[in-house]
């Protein structure tokens, strides 16, 4: 396993591999995260790799991944938060073998107490003084910043960014970083716009009649992706 230096690495393991049967379990979308309570009175979510598609049945949670998924997920979120990008802390990346190279793999992070994801807050009420438009500006924003340092995430969809709930101007936050790519300049046109048309599938896929995400608001996502770091978005 990787940790942060301030992580007790044996406890965290032991926690990892055999949570407790009473542990909290946090809800984001599809997933449900074990909490696990820190030192400091913050909780750490755990999240089990899992396959998605065809594989899920047939592979469920083994891997057979060199450099192991988690290890890799761990340099590529630390990278991205080195270079200013707003994602939670990753506190460590367990990786437990099974039989030959399988392997089962998990991922540690700082819970971002009072955040939901994306979908949750555009069904509810927006957070603080917010309209859905100018929370979606927000998130075009924060996505532009994104690929201006240079990050390329692999699966961007609407419970894979985070709103910081109960502020005033609530922060946004970007997670799962798995299949994500760092390039050393600002990611290209091309490859910027894949990423958005995926997020723009993951809106009409779990929203396909536009109830909570119409036309105008994906507009103002975008008019926030173009005025990039503009303060008055």
């Amino acid at each position: 396993m990787l940790v942060v230096p301030d992580v007790d690495a044996a406890a965290l393991a032991a926690r990892v591999l055999d949570p407790p049967a009473d542990a909290v379990v946090r809800h984001f979308g599809r997933a449900g995260l074990h909490a696990l309570p820190l030192g400091d009175g913050g909780f750490a979510l755990v999240r089990s790799y899992r396959h998605g598609g065809v594989l899920r049945a047939l592979t469920q949670g083994w891997f057979v991944s060199r450099p192991p998924r988690p290890f890799v997920e761990l340099s590529v979120t630390a990278s991205a938060r080195e270079r200013g990008v707003a994602t939670p802390e990753v506190l460590a990346a367990v990786v437990a073998r099974g039989f030959g190279p399988w392997y089962r793999g998990w991922l540690v992070t700082r819970e971002i107490a009072g955040a939901c994801n994306l979908w949750d807050a555009l069904r509810g009420n927006p957070p603080g003084n917010e309209t859905k438009g100018l929370l979606l500006r927000r998130v075009g924003r924060a996505l532009r910043l994104m690929h201006g340092r240079g990050v390329e995430h692999g699966d961007l969809n609407l419970r894979n960014i985070l709103i910081l709930q109960g502020s005033v101007r609530p922060g946004v936050y970007i997670i799962d970083f798995d299949k994500a790519r760092l390039w050393p300049g600002a990611v290209s046109a091309v490859r910027a716009h894949a990423n958005l048309r995926r997020l723009l599938r993951s809106i009409n896929k779990l929203d396909p009649e536009r109830v909570h995400v119409p036309l105008a608001g994906w507009n103002s996502l975008l008019e926030g992706y173009d005025r990039g770091f503009d303060d008055r978005c």
